[in-house]
């Protein structure tokens, strides 16, 4: 297949680059790459020693803008770290010693360790210098290959040198970085190994060599060997592959099954059996793998079935490792593959089915092709694949030659020559349109979308939480509308019919299928479950909106339903819910009834019914939650994001940088409640985009801000006033104990503008200035998380 991926990857490059494919300019990447080395090459480091190593190298409190900064944060017109593959994630302890800014101490986690400790200026100094002397020899060690072509370079050896030069830091990402700066000829921009291999077996082309310095020099052959990009620099030719993020692939084999294969195309899933095993989706919640294996091998023995059979281990690894965006192939022999795929949910048990153990998937071909290599070892058992497997790059290549391209490559399908071949989809009834035509499955959901599908289909029912305006009950009600759309009418909640919406809500007398209830303090159980109604002859036992919706679901099995419950905490939760807490439960979902007290009535709930509550954490902790029902729902916080803001202005400060300022001081002066009494985006976003005026800025402030900083300050005039910035010329006056309500009046909008940035300091903008549209709001520089970066 190599062949004809090289002739399809040629004729995408010669139509789209330039067109609906765009790379950098190459003279905006030299001047940049120009301005870095101007600072920090090898030449200027070289030349660095004491006090100026300590302040031009590592993060430190006397220098906003060191040599680290530049190649994780550093953004704007001087320096974009992004055009050079980002390396955000993790401490400031990955390139070393740091010094904390508002103690002044030094920090470094200790080589071999994990555990970091402060440490003293001079070690610190001896660490640095121990470091600058590694790269420094690596950049002497690659000189003896600059300007070589790269097919005349060993791979192996390349990577041999940078090792034995820098035998501590070669595997780090920052070096790596550093390494590509100096020399794009010859490093790639990628930041790790995975997704260097990824780079690699999305074209076809198998990984065939260990280490990051080794897979750049494949890489710039691979890339180099394309035709058409002969007359372009190699540091762009590389950068045809942005955006292939790495996944994991699988095989699934199914000799002598042609039923179960076809079953699963025209499903449109990945099942596994037996089906004497019940329901696993108490072990997704599990973490590690020894745990959820014996979930599955306990519930093997109660099904009186071997623990030790290959069906055990497909669960086991079917429960633990497979992931939505995996890639997924089904397989007639340990060579022949009949399908490929995409992982599109999460696990699901489907009662009464031959193979109940499922997940959706989109199958994108099934054009059969014999692998380059066999799977050893291959009988019907679920494998996955290392990426330096020949099977990988072969799946990876059966896309593209099908004209399944990678989405970051636009218009990619209209160049294959071969369509994918996939059988007719069988429609659930109502999702063809009105025209009778067929549709193809909507793409995955991503994002908070995705997550709290995830978690419904684990847990069956979840809870939204966080501060007001964050969101919560707009999230709800999309996320209800994207899992009714997809599950019921086969569309995007856009597509939907009008009929279709009527019978979504239950308009013209149908049962709904999303229903919405609010608990508050007199909400009942008899509201909820059943209970006595007057009906102008006396009394009569009338259903709950629960109950309604648990018949509505049982009746229609196939489809979903969604009730959102808001403000959940605000009702008694135990008293309301009775006997429902255990029944709402996934494993008792179907299987287990109870009696209800008045109607005597067996009651079950069904497992299509799925539950969304939301709930602010302003009034209260999810801590005071009924332990039962906590154990129940799955939880989802939702947190200001001050970054959809950013559009937005209060003269010359950013919206999304005065929300992050009002929200630090909100969680200076109120301590531990502080996070869960921020203040939502939601609020500055009247018709969903930022507030324009500082007019309406000024309106929320007053109406809607103020009046919740009272009831979060218990009327405390000192904390309403440093939170407002009083003393600095803030809205708030702490002679009056009140809000300067005059500034608010028409005409005093520069006054008032003035008055409101009085909360911004020069460390929250410089804060908003480092923080990247993909990360994350409370990015914390010197707390540990993640070891290795992604690359951009």
């Amino acid at each position: 297949m190599n062949k004809d991926v090289h002739d399809i990857l040629n004729r995408y490059i010669a139509a789209e680059l330039g067109r609906s494919f765009v790379l950098p300019d190459v003279t905006e990447l030299s001047r940049q790459r120009s301005a870095f080395l101007a600072h920090f090459g090898p030449e200027q480091l070289a030349k660095m020693s004491g006090s100026e190593l300590l302040r031009q190298l590592p993060h430190n409190a006397s220098n906003d803008q060191p040599m680290d900064y530049w190649l994780e944060f550093k953004n704007d017109d001087e320096f974009n770290f992004a055009l050079f593959g980002s390396i955000a994630g993790g401490s400031a302890a990955k390139f070393g010693p740091w010094q904390e800014k508002k103690s002044g101490s030094w920090r470094a986690k200790l080589e071999g360790g994990r555990e970091i400790s402060n440490i003293s200026e001079a070690d610190a100094l001896k660490a640095l210098e121990e470091r600058r002397s590694e790269l420094l020899e690596a950049v002497e060690a690659l000189r003896a290959f600059h300007g070589k072509d790269a097919k005349n370079i060993d791979p192996q050896k390349f990577q041999d040198t940078v090792e034995d030069a820098a035998p501590r830091w070669s595997k780090s990402a920052w070096m790596h970085k550093y390494l590509h700066l100096v020399f794009p000829d010859l490093v790639t921009w990628n930041a790790t190994t995975s997704w260097s291999e990824a780079t690699l077996y999305y074209v076809g082309e198998t990984p065939q060599w260990q280490g990051l310095y080794a897979l750049d020099i494949q890489i710039i052959r691979f890339w180099n060997s394309l035709p058409t990009l002969a007359d372009l620099p190699v540091q762009l030719r590389y950068r045809v592959g942005k955006g292939l993020i790495p996944r994991d692939h699988w095989c699934l084999g199914l000799a002598g099954e042609v039923s179960a294969w076809k079953e699963m195309l025209a499903h449109e899933h990945l099942a596994l059996g037996p089906a004497k095993v019940g329901s696993l989706a108490e072990a997704i919640a599990l973490n590690k793998k020894r745990d959820i294996r014996l979930a599955v091998e306990t519930a093997f023995q109660d099904a009186s079935l071997p623990t030790s059979s290959t069906e055990a281990r497909n669960l086991t690894e079917f429960v633990y490792r497979l992931k939505e965006g995996s890639l997924v192939a089904l397989l007639s022999d340990a060579s022949t593959v009949v399908a490929v795929g995409t992982v599109t949910g999460s696990y699901r048990f489907a009662q009464g089915a031959e193979r109940p153990h499922q997940v959706s998937v989109r199958w994108v071909h099934n054009r059969s092709f014999e692998l380059s290599t066999s799977i050893s070892g291959f009988g019907t058992g679920l494998v996955a694949l290392e990426p330096t497997h020949p099977a990988v790059a072969d799946l990876e290549a059966s896309l593209l030659v099908n004209g399944i391209g990678p989405a970051s490559w636009p218009n990619f399908s209209a160049l294959a020559d071969t369509p994918s071949v996939l059988p007719p989809k069988s429609v659930v009834s109502g999702a063809a349109h009105s025209s009778g035509v067929m549709v193809d499955p909507p793409p995955p959901l991503e994002g908070i979308a995705r997550q709290v599908v995830d978690m419904l289909d684990r847990k069956r029912q979840v809870i939204l939480y966080g501060p007001p305006g964050t969101g919560k009950t707009y999230h709800a009600d999309r996320i209800a509308l994207e899992v009714i759309a997809r599950h019921n009418f086969n569309c995007l909640p856009s597509q939907l019919s009008d009929r279709q919406r009527d019978m979504v809500y239950g308009r013209g007398g149908t049962d709904p299928y999303i229903a919405t209830c609010t608990f508050h303090p007199m909400y009942s159980y008899e509201d909820f479950i059943e209970g006595y109604r007057p009906d102008g002859e006396g009394f009569k036992l009338e259903p709950g909106i629960f109950k309604k919706m648990v018949t509505a679901s049982q009746a229609q099995s196939a489809k979903r339903f969604v009730l959102i419950i808001d403000e959940i905490n605000r009702g008694n939760i135990p008293k309301i819910f009775g006997e429902l807490i255990t029944l709402i439960e996934t494993s008792k979902r179907g299987t287990t009834s109870a009696l209800l007290p008045l109607s005597k009535e067996p009651f079950t709930v069904a497992d299509n019914l799925l539950v969304i509550g939301t709930m602010n954490t302003a009034d209260r902790s999810i801590l005071l939650l009924d332990t039962a029902l906590r154990r129940r729902f799955a939880f989802k916080e939702l947190l200001p994001e001050p970054h959809l803001l950013r559009s937005g202005g209060i003269a010359d400060v950013a919206l999304s940088t005065w929300l992050r300022a009002l929200n630090r001081r909100i969680v200076e002066q109120l301590g531990r409640d502080g996070r869960n009494l921020q203040v939502g985006h939601a609020y500055l976003m009247p018709g969903g985009k930022p507030a324009a005026t500082i007019s309406r800025i000024g309106e929320i402030v007053r109406d809607e801000l103020w009046p919740l900083l009272q009831e979060y300050c218990y009327e405390d005039p000192n904390k309403l006033a440093n939170i407002l910035a009083a003393d600095k010329g803030g809205v708030f006056d702490r002679d009056t104990a009140n809000l300067r309500f005059e500034l608010f009046e028409p005409g005093r909008e520069d006054a008032l503008a003035q008055a409101l940035t009085a909360i911004v300091t020069p460390d929250d903008k410089k804060h908003d200035a480092v923080l990247g549209e993909d990360l994350p709001d409370d990015e914390d520089l010197e707390e540990p998380h993640d070891e290795q970066g992604l690359n951009a």
